[in-house]
């Protein structure tokens, strides 16, 4: 995924980072009505003046698509074919084709995924889901956010929890949960609910409310997940000895 900062991609950028192989690479642009002129060129150029001498009856069929259609081609081309303007830029590392709005100066192609990678923590069945909410996000938040709240029910499954994700979330509590993770997987749900079974909060009003859960979702897992895997490892490195004195020491 494509990082935000200030090397991501903008319309007329000269150099930004791909988003195909990921490289700060250099730009080269082009756009709908300089392509049109190109072709005006050659139809000028190539034919016109190439075989400018020549009276036969195809060469005056030539002149008369010149003068009568193809000069009038950049308002027609932009007004029949295309709803709006567009512009490509490709890159110099990778030579792959993005495709960019004039009027709103987004890109369309690819989609630009600019949110942080998933925890390399979860399982893979949930980073699939997360990647698929981060895809669709430009489209539908509210799908995105529903999505985002089966990634939280299923990282407690990962947790051996089992049930409804609110019933999760209280028996997690009971073993001694955080409450700030607690109120991490109460957002989740409470936003992811009101995604499928809209209530007070408008989703579609304030998509930044979706956004914040894919940084959510990272946390509870590097705390619920990626944490005491790490404890558990660094314990486990310590001296068999000094782990049994631990032991019994508990025993007590």
């Amino acid at each position: 995924m494509v990082k935000e900062g200030r090397n991501q991609p903008e319309i007329y950028k000269e150099q930004f980072v791909c988003p195909y192989c990921e490289v700060f690479a250099k730009q080269d642009w082009t756009n709908t009505q300089e392509i049109v002129e190109t072709i005006k060129y050659l139809i000028n150029h190539i034919y016109l003046d190439y075989r400018g001498e020549v009276g036969d009856y195809a060469q005056q069929e030539i002149k008369k698509f010149n003068t009568h259609v193809f000069q009038k081609l950049p308002r027609n081309l932009s007004v029949r074919f295309f709803s709006q303007d567009f512009s490509f830029a490709k890159c110099q590392n990778c030579s792959e084709m993005s495709i960019w709005m004039e009027e709103d100066k987004k890109m369309i192609y690819p989609r630009l995924l600019s949110f942080p990678d998933p925890n390399a923590d979860m399982d893979d069945d949930i980073k699939e889901l997360y990647l698929e909410a981060a895809k669709i996000f430009q489209d539908s938040p509210r799908a995105s956010a529903a999505i985002l709240r089966l990634c939280v029910e299923k990282l407690c499954g990962q947790l051996q929890e089992k049930g409804d994700l609110n019933t999760c979330i209280g028996n997690l509590v009971e073993r001694g949960l955080d409450q700030r993770i607690q109120q991490a997987l109460d957002y989740c749900r409470v936003i992811g609910n009101n995604a499928v079974h809209p209530g007070e909060i408008d989703i579609e009003e304030d998509p930044d409310m979706v956004r914040f859960l894919f940084d959510l979702v990272n946390d509870i897992t590097r705390d619920m997940v990626t944490k005491p895997k790490e404890m558990e490892k660094k314990y486990s490195s310590l001296p068999e000895k000094v782990k049994k004195q631990i032991e019994k020491r508990d025993k007590k």
